[in-house]
C-alpha cells in the first residue's frame, strides 16, 4: 500500500496542470466579480482581466489548491472586461480561453434572466445536449441576460465528486464562463460537499439573497427548516421586510402549487412531500404579506405557471429530466406543458415579461407581471380566475 501511494503520489506530481473545470462567474456585485475553476493537480492560481481600455490588471492567489477561487474587486459598474485564468505548478502553466463579463449596473436600464431546473433524474443526455444548445444561443444574444437562476437538482447525487463533471460542468460549464449563475439546492444535490465547494454563494449559501438593479432575489432551501420556529423562515421574513426594490423574485426546488407528481396528496389531503407542504402553508402567507412578484421552482419536470392571490408560480421546465405530465389537481394552475423549457424574464422600468421556452425555441407561455405592492399586508383572495389550461 505504501508503494501504491509513492507511485500515485508521484505520478500526480508529475502531470502537467490542466483545468478540469470552467473558470466560470459566481457572485456579481456593480464593483466585483467571482471567478472560480479546478485544475487537475494544485496550482497557485491567477486572473488576468482587462477593461474596455485594455488596461491588464492581475488578482493572485497566494496559496496552493486545485479548487480556485478569486475575487476581483475596484472594478466600475456596468463595465465590460476580459479575463482569463492562469495556474502554475512552479514548473509549468495553463490558461484558459479569454472570456467576457459584465458587472452589475447601478443605472437603470432594460435586462433579463434566465430560469432553468432539473437536469436529473432520469436524465435524457440527448435533450439536455439540445437544451444547452439553445441556452447558449440565448446567453449569446444582445444583450446577453445578465445572470441564470438555478433551482436545483443539477446532477445525480451531490455527493459524488465524478457526477459533477459529467452531469454537469462537462455539458454546461461553458455558459458559466460569461454569465454568473445563482442555484439553489435541489433535492438530488443530497446537500453534499460538493455543492459548496463548487458554488461560492452569500451568506450560509443554503438561503441567501441578491440585487441587481430594481430586482430582489431570495434563495432558499426546500429540505430545511421552514417553519416559523426556524432560521430560515426568521431570516426570510426579515429580508422580504426590509426591501425596497419593486420586483421580488423567490426561488426554490419544490413548488408549493403544481400539477406535478411531486404535489401528491396522502390519504389526508395535504402534500404528502414535506417540503411541498411547508411551502405552502408556511411561505405562501409570507409572499402573499409581503408582496412577492413570483416564485420559480422545479422538481416536477414539466412547464407550469399557476397563480395564487398576487403571486405567480411557475414550474421553470427540465433541462433534461424527463419530462412528466401532469398527475395532481392544481386549483391555481393557469397554464401546463409536458415540456423540456427554460424561462427567459424581460424587465424593464415598471415591466416584466415572463417566457417559456421550449427545446425546439417556440414560446410556449407569455405573461406580463406588476411590480409589488411594498409592505402590504395579508389578506390577498387566495385564488385569482384561472386561465387558460393546456396540457
Amino acid at each position: 500500500m505504501f508503494w501504491l501511494s509513492l507511485f500515485l503520489s508521484t505520478s500526480s506530481a508529475q502531470r502537467d496542470p490542466a483545468i478540469v473545470k470552467g473558470p466560470y462567474l459566481q457572485c456579481p456585485t456593480p464593483a466585483s466579480m467571482t471567478v472560480m475553476w479546478e485544475t487537475s493537480v494544485p496550482c497557485t492560481g491567477k486572473v488576468v482581466f482587462y477593461d474596455e481600455s485594455g488596461q491588464e490588471r492581475t488578482a493572485a492567489e497566494t496559496s496552493v489548491c486545485a479548487l480556485h477561487e478569486v475575487v476581483l474587486t475596484g472594478l466600475a459598474p456596468g463595465t465590460a472586461y476580459r479575463y482569463r485564468v492562469v495556474s502554475s505548478d512552479g514548473t509549468s502553466s495553463v490558461s484558459s480561453p479569454s472570456y467576457r463579463f459584465r458587472t452589475v449596473p447601478v443605472e437603470m436600464e432594460n435586462w433579463r434572466f434566465i430560469v432553468r431546473a432539473d437536469v436529473v433524474s432520469g436524465r435524457d443526455a440527448v435533450a439536455h445536449e439540445s437544451m444547452v444548445n439553445l441556452l447558449s444561443r440565448t446567453l449569446r444574444t444582445d444583450p446577453p441576460p445578465a445572470c441564470v437562476i438555478a433551482t436545483g437538482d443539477l446532477v445525480d447525487d451531490g455527493a459524488v465528486y465524478e457526477h459533477w463533471a459529467e452531469q454537469f460542468f462537462a455539458p454546461e460549464g461553458k455558459l458559466y464562463a460569461s454569465t454568473p449563475l445563482w442555484p439553489c439546492l435541489g433535492n438530488h444535490e443530497n446537500d453534499g460537499i460538493w455543492y459548496f465547494r463548487f458554488f461560492s454563494l452569500p451568506g450560509n449559501e443554503r438561503w441567501y439573497s441578491f440585487d441587481y438593479l430594481n430586482s430582489h432575489f431570495i434563495a432558499l432551501d426546500s429540505f430545511s427548516d421552514l417553519t416559523p420556529e426556524g432560521a430560515q423562515y426568521r431570516w426570510l421574513e426579515q429580508d422580504l421586510r426590509t426591501t425596497r426594490a419593486d420586483w421580488v423574485f423567490v426561488f426554490f426546488h419544490a413548488p408549493p402549487y403544481s400539477s406535478g407528481g411531486h404535489n401528491y396528496l396522502d390519504s389526508a389531503g395535504v402534500p404528502a412531500e414535506k417540503a411541498v407542504h411547508h411551502a405552502q402553508v408556511y411561505l405562501d402567507p409570507l409572499f402573499q404579506k409581503y408582496g412577492v412578484t413570483a416564485v420559480f421552482s422545479g422538481h416536477n419536470h414539466c412547464y407550469e405557471r399557476s397563480r395564487k392571490g398576487r403571486v405567480f408560480y411557475f414550474v421553470a421546465g427540465s433541462m433534461g429530466g424527463r419530462v412528466r405530465g401532469a398527475v395532481v389537481a392544481n386549483p391555481y394552475v393557469q397554464v401546463f406543458r409536458k415540456s423540456y423549457s427554460f424561462l427567459i424574464v424581460e424587465m424593464g422600468q415598471n415591466t416584466a415579461r415572463v417566457q417559456a421556452q421550449d427545446i425546439r425555441g417556440r414560446i410556449i407561455d407569455s405573461v406580463e407581471l406588476s411590480p409589488r405592492q411594498k409592505g402590504r399586508v395579508a389578506g390577498a383572495p387566495s385564488s385569482e380566475p384561472a386561465g387558460a389550461v393546456t396540457k
